[in-house]
């Protein structure tokens, strides 16, 4: 059993377009066996970019999260202090600050990142792309 971080767009996609999932992404979604989180960071970034009118949702995040929560499917990721802290380790290939603390969390936490994300890859961490 593996387990895996999506990425923001990973886990829209999931969610709504699964048909923009790359094949290699879209067979461990489907696969059982594996484990799936989602960093808080990934609601925080829909919340801001809906209110700015760059994501429409069909869906508020509240009744996402209790969607998650209610058919367990997702592992939702807390952001904690070792994330935090861990971001002044990690080289400014990404800039953007909801990619990094998700970067940090793959790190920490030994998740592999689902991604097709080219500057969140340059990273030394796990990713499929």
């Amino acid at each position: 059993m593996a387990k895996y971080l999506l990425d923001t767009h990973i886990f829209i996609w999931a969610s709504c377009y699964p048909e923009r999932l790359p094949k290699s992404i879209l067979k461990i979604l489907e696969n059982s066996d594996n484990d799936f989180c989602v960093s808080m960071a990934t609601f925080w970034e829909m919340q801001i970019k809906h209110q700015l009118g760059k994501l429409p949702l069909t869906k508020s995040i509240a009744e996402l999260i209790a969607q998650i929560k209610k058919y367990h499917l997702y592992e939702i990721l807390p952001i904690n202090e070792t994330h935090i802290l861990n971001l002044q380790n990690l080289e400014y290939f990404h800039k953007d600050p909801f990619d990094r603390i998700i970067i940090s969390q793959a790190m920490i936490d030994g998740l592999t990142l689902l991604t097709v994300d080219e500057d969140i890859i340059k990273y030394p961490i796990k990713f499929i792309n």
